[in-house]
């Protein structure tokens, strides 16, 4: 059997299987949706001396894939001229996370004052906040920040962590003013607690709002209000604030999907690359030989997803070490 394994999407677990397998000098293709960078990924690896057991294409049509664990044909109907083919031992779909801001839910839009959390996150690690005519200028210090998650839909322990440390941010490096709406606030990852209780300490004000949703309005002189219940003396408040942050909603990639509906891997109701089912723990597939890893296995913080690398590359070099070929000859 070969020692070639293709890798499909681009993630930090695309990455870190690709390194692990290329350091054990076997070889790698790595298949990009259309919208990922080649120049990206590879300034991303590690392994620059092993470049030349790593091939990099880009995935933006369809592909058959035939074949078993030790030998699946691929042939990829791309933009050459004609199809082209591949021959792999084994196949890992590890793509990232889709993230659907929940503007609706709120019944917002997005604006100058009222972003997403990935553009939130974009803006405030690189130290810029509003916009004006020539693009974006510095964080001004003392902005009055509020953060809504898990209101309008549950909550989870990725966006939760990422509200908090981006919190834990603005009002350690920014002197700012954060205050994070929120309904159960999920904890209960690996470090959250200590991570919660670092944002009380240095200043945020939590405000649950479990039986309302606050009220989001711009006024015709351009200042943020937030209007909402405090549950604990009953009272209706008002903030005006700089930015109001809103919340996502985790869902599995568009190429996820895609490539699991053409390698005919058994999906989850949401649409994940696993199904529900105890003897695929942790990352195999209905398919010997197809593993699935990190966000395109299912909504997990990073230290799962960290596993998942290490689990997906162990097995393929394990199953490199025990080919099913001499398996059966036994």
């Amino acid at each position: 059997m070969g020692e070639k394994t293709l890798i499909l999407g681009h993630s930090r677990e695309t990455r870190k299987i690709a390194e692990a397998l290329l350091q054990q000098n076997k070889e790698v293709i790595v298949a990009l949706s259309g919208d990922s960078s080649e120049a990206v990924f590879v300034e991303e690896l590690k392994v620059k001396n092993h470049y030349d057991r790593v091939e990099i294409l880009p995935i933006t049509g369809s592909f058959s894939c035939n074949g078993s664990v030790g030998h699946f044909d691929l042939t990829i109907n791309d933009k050459e001229p004609e199809p082209f083919s591949r021959t792999v031992s084994t196949i890992v779909l590890a793509d990232d996370i889709a993230r659907k801001p929940n503007f609706d839910l709120y019944g917002v839009r997005e604006s100058n004052t009222v972003v997403s959390l990935s553009r939130a996150r974009e803006l405030i690690e690189s130290g810029l906040i509003e916009p004006k005519s020539d693009g974006l200028k510095r964080l001004v210090s003392e902005k009055r920040i509020a953060f809504i998650t898990g209101l309008a839909d549950e909550s989870n322990p990725i966006i939760a962590e990422e509200v908090m440390r981006l919190a834990l941010l603005l009002q350690q490096k920014f002197n700012s003013f954060t205050y994070i709406f929120t309904g159960n606030l999920k904890v209960a990852a690996n470090g959250l607690e200590i991570l919660y209780r670092q944002t009380k300490k240095a200043g945020t004000i939590y405000i649950k709002c479990a039986e309302t949703v606050p009220n989001i309005e711009i006024d015709k002189n351009g200042t943020l209000n937030l209007t909402y219940v405090d549950e604990v003396i009953r009272e209706t408040c008002k903030l005006n604030l700089d930015l109001t942050v809103i919340d996502e909603t985790l869902k599995p990639s568009p190429f996820t999907k895609h490539v699991a509906k053409l390698l005919n891997i058994d999906t989850g109701p949401d649409g994940f690359g696993q199904s529900d089912n105890v003897h695929r723990a942790t990352v195999l597939t209905n398919r010997r030989g197809i593993f699935v890893a990190g966000f395109s296995r299912r909504v997990q913080p990073a230290v799962e997803r960290q596993a998942d690398a290490e689990n997906v590359a162990l097995a393929i070099i394990n199953l490199y070490k025990n080919p099913p070929e001499e398996k059966k000859g036994k």
